[in-house]
């Protein structure tokens, strides 16, 4: 439990670094709100990486292995989050900080069970 409570702190973070990172964007006029939410996802992913290895699961994986790892974790959850985000923002008319948050919701939980058991996971073979 206390593994997804960190998470929680740690992800809240990142997704706080996500929506600042859509807004500057949003505001300097960049004309696609997917485009924008999408690089939000890239950017706060190289702080919750980091986090996520030290801070939450005290992971003893190799940076290499483990940077590979979430590499393969977060592309995939960047296309879950850009499509939901697009299907929400494009053709439901959710605001953008509104879809991003819905967004963000429907992935957490996945990706927390995909960084703890696949990411950040040590086995007798790794």
């Amino acid at each position: 439990m206390m593994y997804f409570a960190r998470y929680v702190v740690v992800g809240g973070t990142a997704f706080l670094l996500h929506v600042a990172i859509l807004e500057v964007l949003l505001a300097a006029g960049l004309p696609s709100a997917t485009a924008a939410s999408a690089i939000g996802f890239v950017a706060a992913c190289v702080v919750n990486f980091t986090l996520q290895r030290t801070v939450v699961f005290h992971s003893r994986r190799g940076w290499r292995m483990a940077a590979l790892r979430y590499v393969v974790v977060t592309l995939a959850m960047l296309g879950v989050n850009t499509v939901i985000f697009f299907m929400l923002n494009a053709w439901l008319g959710v605001p953008p900080i509104a879809a991003q948050a819905v967004t963000t919701g429907a992935v957490f939980v996945l990706n927390f069970f995909c960084n703890r058991h696949f990411t950040f996971a040590v086995t007798a073979a790794s």
